[in-house]
This record gives C-alpha cells, sequence and structure tokens, in this order.
C-alpha cells in the first residue's frame, strides 16, 4: 500500500545536508500524496481529478490502469528482449501513484503546458 513506503524513509541515507542540493526521489512525491489524502480527507487520484483534470479540461488524463484501458486508443507496453520486441504486462503502481501515477496523451498535456506558461490564474 501507499503507506507502506512511510517506514521505508528511515533507511534513505542523505545525500547531502538540507538545503544544501536538490535531489529528486519518488518516495517523497509518494509521500506527499499521503499527505495530501491526510488533509483533504481525498485519495490523491480524486484530488488530481477535481483539482487539475476538471478544472482544465484534461478529458482523457487518469490515474489508472483500469481507466486508460478504458480507452480504445491507448498504448500497450514493449522492451526488446533477446534483440526481439515482445509485449509486457502492464504494472500496477498503484502504491506510488503520486510519483508518476499519470496517463495522458499530448492533447491533454497541451492542457497542462498551456497552463504553465499562461499569465492567467486558475485556481487548482
Amino acid at each position: 500500500s501507499r503507506y507502506d513506503v512511510i517506514p521505508l524513509l528511515k533507511h534513505f541515507d542523505q545525500a547531502y545536508s538540507f538545503r544544501r542540493e536538490f535531489e529528486y526521489n519518488n518516495f517523497m512525491y509518494v509521500l506527499a500524496g499521503i499527505i495530501i489524502e491526510k488533509v483533504s480527507g481525498l485519495p490523491w487520484e480524486q484530488i488530481v481529478r477535481d483539482r487539475i483534470f476538471v478544472p482544465i479540461r484534461m478529458e482523457t488524463s487518469n490515474t489508472s490502469l483500469r481507466q486508460l484501458q478504458e480507452f480504445e486508443d491507448f498504448s500497450l507496453p514493449y522492451s526488446e528482449i533477446e534483440g526481439s520486441i515482445q509485449p509486457l504486462t502492464f504494472n500496477n503502481l498503484y502504491a506510488v501513484n503520486p510519483a508518476g501515477g499519470i496517463n495522458s496523451n499530448i492533447v491533454d498535456l497541451m492542457k497542462w503546458v498551456r497552463l504553465q506558461l499562461s499569465k492567467d490564474t486558475v485556481i487548482i
């Protein structure tokens, strides 16, 4: 579960002193998702949908493999295995969704980019 990440954090070594350097870590995004859930009382997935996707009309973006596969034109995962391209099964990474569990497409991503580049204020 997402909450299983919390006890693991004590095993991470600090690479730099506090505020000296930036270091990306997926588990910190999971922790941020947990905090969002605790503060709002709603799942991270619902907050993303209600406060980002809906206001800027990202109509085909979602946060679950089930929702992704409801579209007839979703992409399948593939990998090169022993010199041959092979289909893969989806990995359900629900527990770490806040660290990158958004499925989208170019049309919706352009809406996100426009929001980031605009001078308009959109409360999300």
